[in-house]
């Protein structure tokens, strides 16, 4: 859950990667981009479990108390008390906020008052399991709910339009987000270990994914966890079991990789969100802080790693 307000393009991609197949890099070709970290804000909820960074570059964190939001210079400037621990959290582009619980959903003014709330425990029409995950665009909320494996949507009013449901979802890491154009939402099918890619009509478009624990493929069980779409269309994945960050081209092949030596054991819910600066935005629990990313190519961060050796 992350600030998805992008735009596609996708031309220096395509001529970048073209030997390399969908899912992965080419055969023994390396990825051709890099993390390059860039900052990090330290975080004061516990059990954080989701991020989401807004148009004015606000990032928004939810966890055990509720939901903090911190200004881009990273401090905070707001906790946002919810009646349950939160799950998820989401933001229109007037600055209502929107927050997910296990069964309910809460929405606040941009100044954290709450507007109106909703949501009640069962598998009917719009009844709710577990929620996980939630966005918002153009007055409609879409929500991932792992244990009814369901994706809905909703007004932002809390009236129950439709769902998409029989995804195979083995455990309570199920992720949604719009994509760049408002034409398309994002889906981790967990089971399938792909990402999906529908369009408003709540039809699949397409998919990419392969199960392996290749530096390319989603390994074990219930991946990728989370992802984010940057304006090119790029998406960003994370796992658990072996935790790990990647990103894609809008076909799936691989472009950059970080791997599980750069984070503590036994992560999970790395929630992902990007910034204006097209920043990757990385939850890491464990480290309680939320850590950015530039992804760079390989030869600009050799002269980094270069220039910071020499200095």
């Amino acid at each position: 859950m992350r600030l998805t307000r992008r735009a596609w393009a996708g031309g220096m991609l395509g001529v970048a990667l073209g030997g390399m197949r969908a899912g992965g890099s080419a055969a023994n070709e390396a990825p051709p981009m890099a993390f390059e970290p860039d900052g990090q804000t330290a975080v004061t909820l516990n059990d954080p479990v989701g991020i989401y960074i807004d148009h004015k570059d606000q990032l928004y964190v939810a966890g055990a108390e509720g939901v903090d939001r911190y200004d881009s210079n990273g401090q905070r400037n707001r906790r946002i008390e919810t009646t349950g621990a939160a799950r998820a959290v989401a933001v229109d582009e007037s600055g209502q906020i929107y927050v997910a619980q296990q069964t309910r959903i809460e929405k606040f003014s941009a100044d954290g008052q709450l507007i109106t709330a909703w949501g009640e425990s069962g598998r009917g029409d719009g009844q709710f399991s577990y929620v996980t995950s939630l966005d918002e665009r153009d007055g409609f909320l879409f929500i991932a709910d792992a244990g009814n494996r369901r994706i809905y949507r909703f007004a932002g009013n809390g009236v129950y339009v439709d769902a998409i449901e029989k995804f195979a979802i083995p455990s309570y890491y199920f992720d949604v987000t719009l994509g760049p154009d408002d034409h398309y939402f994002y889906v981790t099918h967990t089971g399938r270990r792909r990402v999906e890619r529908y369009d408003r009509n709540m039809k699949r478009v397409d998919y990419w994914g392969e199960s392996g624990a290749g530096a390319s493929k989603f390994f074990g069980c219930c991946n990728p966890t989370h992802l984010t779409v940057f304006k090119d269309g790029r998406v960003a994945t994370a796992e658990k079991g072996i935790p790990r960050i990647k990103v894609y081209d809008p076909k799936g092949a691989m472009l950059a990789h970080l791997g599980q030596e750069a984070f503590p054991k036994e992560s999970v819910h790395m929630d992902l969100a990007t910034d204006s600066r097209e920043r990757l935005a990385v939850l890491v629990p464990k480290d309680r802080a939320v850590r950015f990313y530039r992804i760079v190519t390989v030869e600009a961060k050799k002269d980094m790693t270069e220039k910071d050796h020499d200095s």
